[in-house]
């Protein structure tokens, strides 16, 4: 996280991906990273039933420059609304469709940022195709913002731990987070006997998950410059993973999760825990692939 380069975000005029290049921006701030902005375009296509027939021709030029206008006027709001901005910022307008190009420009970046949903897909949806296939298949964490950014910042960097690899570095990613915006972590470790896997002993309970807890946070604290100055409040509840976490991201500015944990099928990309969160918090979610 100290190495941290390069973050992406995907815009294409809605109010969803608006939020998620504010959060982009001052996030790039505080890391002092380089902000990539990535907008895809293509032509229209309009299908039309035989025997009617049509020889319209698009100006592809004039939808090019449509977008080059729209990235130029969403970037010049998002920074001059900004409290402090990326000591780089690239514009890049892409022919191609939305979730490869984010991909694409993805690849050997530090984060993805995307809105929770975009101008396309139904109203209804809490989360649409481009960022469920950015969460699916980038190579990197993806955040989806989602909830009223303004409020949200100001609380704790939440991050859910229980014991994995993906929760470790879930763990090390939100305190490097912290560190670089000076906010404090609430490191939430969830547990029931109805989520445990079979080999765990009888007796196992809150002093098992608070001793594995305070553990992985000494841990993840020596693999983060200036983790050891970070405010970390370690919370153990007896509750499912998943509603814990949705319940307690009304309060924080950012919730953290592994893609995947202790519990479900191997083969799955995104867990069920993390699935949850970034259809129900509060506030943005960041996913972090092991």
């Amino acid at each position: 996280m100290t190495a941290t380069k390069r973050i992406v975000v995907g815009v294409d005029g809605s109010d969803e991906s608006r939020r998620a290049l504010h959060w982009a921006v001052e996030e790039a701030a505080a890391w002092d990273a380089e902000l990539d902005v990535v907008h895809a375009w293509d032509v229209p296509f309009a299908s039309v039933a035989p025997p009617i027939s049509t020889t319209y021709q698009a100006d592809v030029d004039e939808f090019e420059r449509a977008a080059e206008l729209l990235i130029d006027t969403e970037v010049a709001a998002a920074t001059g609304r900004a409290a402090a901005v990326p000591r780089q910022v690239e514009k890049i307008v892409v022919r191609d469709s939305a979730a490869r190009a984010l991909l694409d420009c993805a690849k050997g970046a530090d984060l993805l940022v995307v809105g929770s949903r975009g101008r396309g897909g139904f109203g209804g949806l809490l989360l649409g195709s481009v960022s469920n296939q950015c969460l699916h298949h980038a190579s990197c964490p993806v955040v989806v913002v989602r909830g009223a950014l303004d409020e949200s910042r100001r609380g704790p960097v939440l991050v859910g731990i229980d014991g994995s690899e993906c929760g470790r570095q879930a763990l090390t990613w939100a305190i490097a987070d912290a560190a670089s915006n000076h906010r404090p972590v609430l490191a939430l470790a969830a547990w029931s006997w109805l989520d445990q896997p079979g080999d765990f002993s009888p007796d196992y309970g809150a002093k098992d998950v608070q001793t594995m807890a305070e553990a992985a946070v000494a841990q993840s604290r020596c693999e983060v410059s200036g983790g050891g100055d970070v405010d970390i409040e370690i919370r153990v509840v007896n509750y499912h993973a998943a509603p814990a976490l949705i319940e307690a991201s009304s309060g924080a500015s950012l919730l953290v999760v592994g893609s995947r944990g202790l519990g479900g099928f191997r083969g799955l990309l995104l867990g069920s825990v993390s699935n949850k969160c970034v259809h129900h918090a509060h506030c943005p979610v960041v996913v972090v692939r092991g």
